[in-house]
């Protein structure tokens, strides 16, 4: 009996084992991009025949629930992985034909099959583990309309993380970007733009907070890193030569850093690019939890400096600041609000932030600043460099450095 027969008959006979299916969306952005303003009405109607065309797939004893927008996590308890993938299939056709084959959409639905241990739809942290083992072990069947081949679709970043539930999407031989503006407290000046992927089930009107995050698999994250860095170094080029010259962040997780392989291919990348381009660089790490000591961050650091001196570091847990960064020589620590933070406990946050830094040397920063309220008080906390919506839109195509006083500002919220 072949392997693949094995796995086939386990799925239909084990007690806790069911085939299990994620059916998503992959193009959705293109969707909400041409229905614009008309999205939010229709997107009740989509979802509620998305619903309609799984259900009629199911037999008694399967279930759903939906996990983001236009995607949805099956389980086929008395099937086979076969079975499952045909009726995954069966679903997507249905819903590339008769939802959007009227319009001419050019869609592209992806759906994922696995084996999965029995788990609780009621529990966040059971759709988490159904999801990740689905993103790195299922396999991948898709189902399109229009110009794509789905037999060859684009290659892609796949599980990104904005800080939400869903899990988003980045085409990797064409990434977009947006730049998110920088303000400076002190220089009153809008210099540095840090660089944003776009994910393609991410919609424009997007709230960014920390930078994405490919989970769980590390090799996507530095994948995810080098298109980043790509993109910073390319937009500081395009910059010079129309005659200017800005700073362009780029977001590096701290995995990609301290893992000796992943960081000889980043490395590798880096070096391939003018110096002068990488002067114009500069490095946000991210994802250093609570748990990385001073020790190991003094070990990575250096690292960097080969590249640029301008390091910033995102830090997790604001109390352990002064511990973490003792003498690590970065030039910015900050913080990032997180989705659905109290006003109240981010502000704290930023006075416990500036207060940690104060005698370092460092300069201090916050990421997401989505309220005018937010600004203000970051301002009074001592913060010197601030992003949000509320401060500036992300642009698509930076180009000059801008001169912006907080006076300014409030002229601009009450026009």
């Amino acid at each position: 009996m072949s392997a693949g027969i094995e796995t086939e008959s386990r799925v239909r006979a084990g007690p806790s084992t069911i085939a299990g299916g994620k059916i998503q969306v992959v193009d959705l952005n293109a969707i909400q991009q041409r229905l614009g303003p008309k999205w939010p009405k229709m997107a009740a109607l989509v979802h509620k025949y998305f619903e309609a065309a799984i259900k009629s797939e199911l037999s008694p004893g399967d279930n759903f629930c939906q996990r983001g927008e236009l995607e949805y996590l099956v389980t086929f308890p008395n099937v086979t992985l076969a079975e499952a993938r045909l009726k995954c299939l069966a679903i997507s056709q249905c819903v590339c034909e008769r939802l959007f084959g009227k319009d001419g959409e050019e869609l592209v639905i992806r759906s994922l099959t696995a084996p999965l241990d029995s788990f609780d739809f009621a529990d966040a942290e059971d759709r988490a583990r159904a999801d990740a083992f689905l993103e790195n072990q299922g396999e991948e069947s898709l189902c399109g309309r229009g110009g794509e081949n789905p037999k060859n679709p684009p290659r892609r970043v796949l599980g990104l993380s904005l800080g939400d539930e869903r899990r988003h999407q980045l085409c990797a031989s064409q990434p977009s970007f947006v730049y998110r503006p920088f303000w400076d407290s002190q220089k009153l000046v809008l210099l540095s733009y840090l660089a944003q992927p776009l994910p393609e089930t991410c919609p424009p009107y997007t709230r960014f907070h920390a930078p994405a995050i490919a989970v769980p698999v590390e090799p996507a994250q530095c994948e995810l890193d080098i298109l980043c860095l790509q993109a910073a170094q390319a937009r500081v080029q395009a910059v010079k030569e129309g005659g200017g010259r800005l700073l362009i962040g780029v977001p590096l997780h701290f995995t990609t850093l301290c893992r000796p392989r992943y960081w000889r291919s980043y490395r590798t990348a880096a070096s391939s690019m003018p110096s002068g381009n990488l002067a114009d660089l500069l490095f946000l790490l991210h994802g250093i939890d609570s748990g990385v000591p001073n020790l190991r961050l003094n070990q990575e650091l250096p690292k960097l400096v080969s590249l640029t001196r301008r390091i910033f570091c995102l830090a997790e847990e604001v109390g352990l600041i002064q511990r973490q960064f003792h003498n690590t020589g970065v030039q910015g620590i900050g913080i990032a609000a997180r989705i659905g933070e109290p006003e109240r406990m981010l502000i704290e946050r930023l006075h416990r932030l500036h207060a940690a830094t104060r005698t370092s040397g460092a300069e201090t920063f916050l990421l997401g600043a989505s309220k005018r309220s937010v600004v203000v008080n970051a301002i009074g906390a001592g913060i010197r460099y601030i992003e949000g919506a509320a401060m500036k839109a992300p642009t698509a195509e930076p180009r000059f450095a801008v001169a912006h006083n907080i006076f300014d500002y409030y002229r601009l919220a009450a026009a």
